[in-house]
């Protein structure tokens, strides 16, 4: 944990910040951040984090130190950063490059030049600027079957890694879908239901409400059911919108986003990833 404020606005970036963060991770040594220009990355934020790439400059050159990095740090929408902080989502990303990333070979994942998180569970993150790097994938247009294919081993090999692992100590502390966070899911979604539906039910199918409101009821359940061994280390959000398409055919496709890091049966991030990034007539 370090003594730095966590930034929680653009402009709480600042080259003394910069400075000391990537310092403290040895990126840096002697060398100061003399200017910092921020910009949004995509949207600028998601449901429950934000995001900026940050541009630095050196007062002289270092080997290994960035030009640019991705900053994700908490949102700034009161209700959105108290779910962020129910569901623990900070903590696990901060805790996934700090302890676990190590043991993960078969998917690459981006580097982290600086990780903290609070006692408050706020945290922040500067990482690795995919930008040039490959293609972020659309889940809207969806995988092509080799895609598909190649994310399929590459989940695979993430589950072998951890499989009926789950109680080891490296890993004992991400939440299981039978515990405290996912009971409060089943709690907190049907809470939403109201504002979804006045909002967007227009968006709806025919028949699809009652599908939803049924599907509260059982996720107790369903948590129970994801919980049963053999258990293993789940990505929880794996989809392609999380994932960058490397500009040389073949080469492994890089993961991000391990804020819903959970731990529970290997077929839960299969089920994700086929329902929310292969078309139907694919699957």
């Amino acid at each position: 944990m370090s003594n730095l404020p966590i930034p929680l606005a653009y402009e709480d970036f600042t080259p003394d910040w910069a400075t000391d963060a990537l310092r403290s991770s040895g990126t840096l040594e002697d060398e100061r951040v003399t200017t910092v220009e921020t910009s949004p990355v995509g949207e600028g934020f998601g449901f429950l984090g934000s995001l900026a790439r940050l541009s630095l400059t050196y007062d002289r050159p270092r080997p290994g130190a960035p030009a640019t990095v991705v900053a994700k740090f908490p949102t700034p929408v009161e209700m959105n950063l108290a779910l962020a902080l129910q569901y623990q989502v900070y903590e696990r990303e901060a805790r996934f490059f700090n302890e676990i990333k190590s043991s993960i070979s078969a998917m690459p994942t981006p580097e982290a030049y600086y990780v903290d998180i609070k006692e408050s569970g706020q945290g922040v993150i500067l990482l690795e600027d995919l930008d040039g790097r490959g293609q972020v994938g659309d889940q809207l247009a969806g995988a092509s079957l080799k895609e598909a294919e190649q994310l399929m081993t590459q989940i695979a090999d993430l589950h072998a890694t951890w499989w009926d692992r789950a109680e080891e100590e490296t890993i004992s502390w991400v939440p299981a879908f039978d515990g405290p966070v996912w009971a409060m899911t089943a709690q907190t979604l049907p809470s939403l239901w109201p504002t979804y539906q006045q909002e967007s039910s227009h968006m709806l199918l025919p028949g699809m409400a009652d599908i939803i409101e049924r599907t509260w009821e059982g996720l107790p359940w369903l948590g129970q059911q994801l919980s049963r061994g053999p258990m293993t280390l789940v990505h929880g959000d794996y989809r392609l919108d999380n994932m960058c398409f490397p500009n040389q055919e073949g080469e492994p496709i890089i993961v991000f986003d391990w804020q819903l890091m959970s731990r529970g049966r290997g077929p839960y991030d299969v089920a994700y990833f086929m329902s929310q990034s292969v078309d139907v007539e694919l699957r």
